[in-house]
């Protein structure tokens, strides 16, 4: 049986190697990073199988979940790799949008903050291409509830210092 690993927020510049040399103590069966067919450029996340071992695979996402890579400086989120997963991340009923975080937010804190809403499918905070928070994020939840919940119980409040904005994701909205 293969379970395969969902990895994003890789920086442009991430080989497949590295990702071996990870991933090197579990039993992976193979790795692919998405490309652009064209320039042959990376699109920041890849696909790794990890041969029979669900245990194996929970320990992988525990361990490098929300780390940043040695020599790189991008935080990884690592995650069951759902093909569901597309349906569900652009639909703006579960997918909310929060800005103002504070810049010392980590992922980890920022994944517990939110998790008291609800089971998160996925969830980022926009970084630079030094590893450097952007201020905003976006939480992706399992039913439009939790997305709701989320809003209501975090938005205006303060966290880490800062009062957030929290609402929903609204896809292609033009940026001001």
């Amino acid at each position: 049986k293969q379970y395969i690993l969902f990895v994003s927020g890789l920086d442009k510049n991430v080989k497949e190697s590295d990702l071996h040399k990870l991933f090197t103590e579990y039993p992976v069966s193979y790795i692919k990073i998405a490309k652009d067919h064209q320039t042959k450029e990376s699109y920041g996340y890849a696909f790794i199988g990890i041969k029979n071992s669900s245990n194996k695979a929970e320990e992988a996402i525990s361990k490098f979940n929300y780390e940043k890579m040695p020599g790189y400086k991008k935080t990884i989120t690592v995650c069951w790799y759902n093909m569901d997963r597309s349906a569900t991340k652009n639909r703006e009923d579960l997918n909310i949008f929060i800005k103002n975080i504070a810049k010392t937010v980590s992922h980890k804190q920022f994944h517990d903050y939110y998790s008291q809403f609800g089971n998160i499918v996925s969830l980022k905070i926009a970084e630079d291409d030094e590893g450097e928070s952007l201020g905003y994020g976006f939480v992706l939840y399992e039913s439009a509830n939790e997305a709701d919940a989320a809003i209501a119980g975090t938005n205006g409040k303060e966290f880490h210092g800062k009062e957030i904005w929290a609402g929903k994701f609204i896809k292609n909205r033009p940026k001001k």
